[in-house]
């Protein structure tokens, strides 16, 4: 689940869906399913989505204050810590 919250905290810094998978090079569509899991599994939603733009709700934004301090170390670790192949258990 961290390597979620590091996608999601991306997507909230960037600003935009398409500029976090294109800057996690990954594929809108893996990015999009894997918020989604990320919301089923905290039980809320993060981020309000539409056509043009993302706003980022009142859960997302304590999420993102709690877990950015922890996802910076994690955007040094090699690009296969991230892949969607791969699930780590912390």
């Amino acid at each position: 689940m961290l390597d979620d919250l590091a996608l999601f905290v991306t997507v909230v810094e960037a600003g935009s869906l398409s500029a976090a998978a294109q800057k996690m090079s990954l594929p809108a569509a893996t990015l999009t399913r894997r918020l989604q899991k990320l919301e089923q599994q905290l039980g809320c939603r993060l981020l309000n989505r539409s056509a043009r733009r993302i706003q980022v709700t009142r859960e997302g934004r304590q999420y993102t204050s709690s877990a950015a301090p922890y996802c910076k170390p994690c955007s040094r670790l090699p690009r296969p810590w991230i892949l969607p192949s791969i699930v780590w258990q912390v």
